[in-house]
């Protein structure tokens, strides 16, 4: 709940004279929601709840009611505690609990919150450390860590479509016959169709070549294909199932990067003028 003035001034300064290392957090929920996601955290830290509706006051509190975390991230607008492992079977035991009242309630407004507990109580946080020879090298190494934790979550949200710039060139089938359809009505139309529709075969064809191999035979053995899963795996150099084989791309990834570049086109096609560097010969 909300900490009187004289409270909060009294921590600060604590804090800033270093004689006290503390941080107020201001209780999540309302009312009866409150209480019991504050009886989660308790579980999951050993702590006790101190409340008023429970018969418990503040007064009473000794050093061994306080509760105790692993880790404890605090920002403005949201914060994390990660649990100790000494009191995972705590935890584990009350996300049975939590399931069982599930069980008997047919309130799904009470359901999706219990649900929400669960999800809190048994998420798991993975640290990753990164290590490298360099300072150049570990920011490097960091950021491609971060793209493929960024890649993960888009997977996650959305699904995954095979990689290598196969589920691109599947699909502009599809396109195929829509240019036809959109010919007849505007030229223009049929004009923006036909180049996006030539765009969508280069990420597979620059793959191909950077394999060192011929990008126009392998984009077009590709599109024979009937499975839409099938294509040129460019670590063994073979045609094969890219899910099974593990070369996937997240469709949120995909989807963004095919808008995105439509709308520089876009952009570029209405721009009366562009500056760039002249490539120098090699």
């Amino acid at each position: 709940k909300d900490m009187s003035e004289d409270v909060l001034s009294t921590l600060v300064l604590n804090k800033e004279k270093g004689v006290l290392d503390v941080c107020a957090i201001k209780a999540p929920g309302v009312g009866e929601r409150m209480t019991a996601v504050l009886q989660d955290i308790a579980v999951m830290t050993g702590g006790k709840l101190f409340a008023s509706e429970m018969g418990m006051v503040l007064e009473k509190a000794e050093l061994s009611d306080l509760g105790v975390v692993q880790r404890a991230l605090v920002a403005s607008t949201a914060s994390k505690l990660i649990a100790s492992d000494d009191y995972m079977e705590a935890i584990e035991g009350r996300v049975e609990w939590l399931r069982k009242q599930i069980e008997d309630s047919d309130n799904p407004s009470f359901s999706e919150f219990m649900q929400d507990r669960i999800a809190k109580l048994a998420g798991g946080v993975a640290r990753i450390r990164v290590a490298a020879n360099n300072e150049v090298d570990l920011r490097d190494k960091a950021l491609r860590y971060e793209d493929a934790i960024n890649a993960t979550r888009a997977a996650m949200e959305v699904g995954v479509v095979p990689g290598g710039g196969v589920a691109l060139l599947k699909i502009r089938k599809i396109l195929k016959e829509k240019v036809k359809e959109w010919g007849a009505e505007d030229e223009d139309i049929r004009f923006g169709a036909e180049i996006v529709y030539r765009a969508l075969a280069y990420p597979c064809k620059q793959i191909a070549e950077n394999a060192g191999l011929d990008g126009d035979v392998v984009v077009g053995d590709t599109e024979e294909l009937e499975e839409f899963e099938l294509g040129l795996n460019a670590r063994t150099l073979k045609f094969e199932n890219l899910v099974e084989s593990g070369v996937l791309d997240p469709a949120k990834v995909t989807c963004a990067a095919l808008s995105t570049a439509v709308s520089i086109a876009s952009l570029v096609l209405t721009t009366d003028c562009l500056v760039a560097e002249i490539p120098v010969p090699k």
